[in-house]
């Protein structure tokens, strides 16, 4: 049986090592070109784990999914906007020897039980078609597209729907 855990120091090496593996596959859109890229991104991950902000001073949440004593997995969840209760699916990952077992769609599935209550959001690289399709059979609709190209989904709480998301971060989609 698939269980989670909050991250751990520990657990750096593994979630930036599937990380990049996926980045190197344009499913994240980090840039990993230089070694000074690669320690900035590692710094980043050490810090959200050490309790820190992440991406424009959001607080950020690390999961750990594990079977039988083994990681299979990483989830990371930002907050978008606490007052509209608003959390984003920043990072749903699962390491290449893991892959096609569905472990991304139990821990897929576990996520969205316990954010239940919350607009859940979700950005989609065009390299990230099967994650798109998975978010999309489980009520998630395309909401906007960024100008890099990456698709931004929501799963919306219907009585928690915003009456306004003429911000920066969402724009219609025409």
């Amino acid at each position: 049986m698939l269980g989670y855990r909050s991250a751990s120091l520990s657990d750096h090496n593994f979630i930036c090592s599937c990380m990049m593996s996926a980045a190197h596959k344009g499913h994240f859109a980090l840039d990993l070109s230089t070694p000074a890229h690669v320690a900035g991104f590692k710094k980043r991950i050490y810090s959200l784990l050490k309790g820190d902000r992440i991406l424009d001073g959001r607080p950020g949440q690390v999961t750990i999914f594990m079977l039988d004593q083994q990681r299979v997995g990483v989830a990371i969840i930002i907050e978008v906007s606490l007052a509209r209760n608003e959390q984003e699916l920043y990072t749903l990952c699962v390491p290449a020897k893991f892959q096609g077992r569905g472990y991304g769609t139990i821990m897929l599935d576990l996520i969205m039980h316990d954010m239940q209550q919350v607009n859940l959001y979700a950005r989609c690289s065009q390299a990230s078609q099967r994650m798109q399709a998975m978010l999309c059979r489980r009520g998630f609709k395309q909401v906007s597209k960024t100008a890099d190209g990456f698709n931004i989904l929501l799963r919306a709480v219907p009585e928690l729907i915003a009456s306004n998301y003429q911000d920066i971060y969402i724009t219609a989609v025409s």
